[in-house]
């Protein structure tokens, strides 16, 4: 049984590691994006500054400029705002989730044991299991 625990560990552990690497990679290929986008954003606005002050003036092309970027930074606090709120909601869901499951367990607990008492080890370690996999969500 103890053999059977430390495979499911060592599994466990080399799954957290292969998803820590592929969101490392997926961050990468973001930041990589982001920056080539704010790039073209500022070529983008330098050419339409000189359009503008070339059609209306410099200093009417320097407001519609200003007012854009604010509206652009507003659109994109709501954003942040919204995926914040939904990441909060997910988070509540999944610790409400940990609570049902180990209140299953507990429930099942005195039927385990009495069936089959050499299920104690397995119980425990899936119960160390959802209470180590809780603790990382939070983090």
């Amino acid at each position: 049984m103890g053999s059977f625990l430390a495979s499911a560990a060592a599994f466990a552990a080399g799954d957290v590691a292969g998803t820590v690497r592929h969101a490392k990679h997926v961050l990468y290929a973001y930041i990589a994006v982001i920056c080539l986008a704010a790039i073209g954003v500022i070529f983008a606005l330098v050419a339409l500054f000189f359009h503008l002050a070339a059609t209306h003036g410099p200093v009417a092309a320097a407001l519609v400029i200003a007012a854009t970027s604010i509206l652009l930074s507003l659109i994109a606090g709501f954003a942040a705002a919204l995926i914040r709120y939904l990441h909060r909601r997910e988070q509540r869901r999944l610790r409400s989730r940990r609570v049902l499951e180990g209140a299953l367990l507990l429930s099942q607990m005195p039927r385990i044991l009495r069936a089959r008492p050499l299920l104690v080890g397995a119980v425990l370690g899936v119960g160390a299991l959802l209470l180590l996999r809780g603790r990382e969500d939070e983090d």
